[in-house]
């Protein structure tokens, strides 16, 4: 923050006051090429979003000063973890610890239950992120993470639409696969509260 310039007393070129945002997510939701990208990233001064386990560059220096600096272990590890010796126990299947997940949860699968189907969005809002990208079909399962009246979509096997040029959906047939990059659909309607998915055992 800089000095208030019409305060007598704080009136100065000197920074009052330092905020550093933090934000902290387990390191086993991180997989392998995101843990490179941080820490190219640390040495040629990148800035990143706030989001540690997902890489999203913000501003990359055209021009790198090298510097001398020597980060501790325990800096170091809020870059990346070090890489477990052959002697350390390997984390059980079943503890849902691998690199990657973006749970420490279990899947569920969920049967989509409104006949008009359910929107798939980029990110887990409809304040922000632009027009639904498409439709998972009234019937069809999905398969992810649950996160509170969020669903993260892991694999589908469903009929998925898109949408067109005058913002009707098309149906793309029956497909089955991991989903791309991030996809999202809301488990009840928000208005309503009613629900959209239904767990299926």
């Amino acid at each position: 923050t800089l000095p208030l310039k019409d305060d007598a007393i704080q009136f100065g070129h000197s920074l009052i006051r330092v905020t550093a945002y933090i934000c902290m997510t387990p390191t086993a939701w991180c997989d392998a090429a995101t843990l490179d990208k941080r820490q190219d990233a640390f040495e040629k001064k990148v800035t990143t979003s706030h989001w540690p386990h997902d890489y999203h560059e913000m501003h990359r220096p055209e021009q790198v000063q090298t510097s001398s600096f020597k980060l501790t272990d325990a800096q170091a590890e809020l870059i990346g973890p070090p890489e477990p010796s052959s002697s350390a126990a390997a984390p059980t299947k079943a503890s849902g610890l691998s690199r990657g997940l973006p749970s420490l949860l279990p899947q569920s699968r969920f049967r989509v239950v409104t006949s008009s189907g359910v929107d798939v969005r980029r990110v887990p809002t409809c304040d922000w992120g632009g027009e639904p990208v498409g439709q998972i079909l009234a019937g069809d399962m999905v398969q992810g993470h649950r996160f509170g009246n969020w669903f993260r979509l892991s694999d589908w096997d469903a009929r998925f639409s898109v949408r067109d040029a005058d913002g009707a959906a098309v149906e793309l047939g029956k497909s089955h696969g991991k989903v791309p990059e991030e996809r999202w659909v809301q488990i009840c309607q928000p208005d309503t509260r009613d629900p959209q998915l239904v767990e299926f055992s």
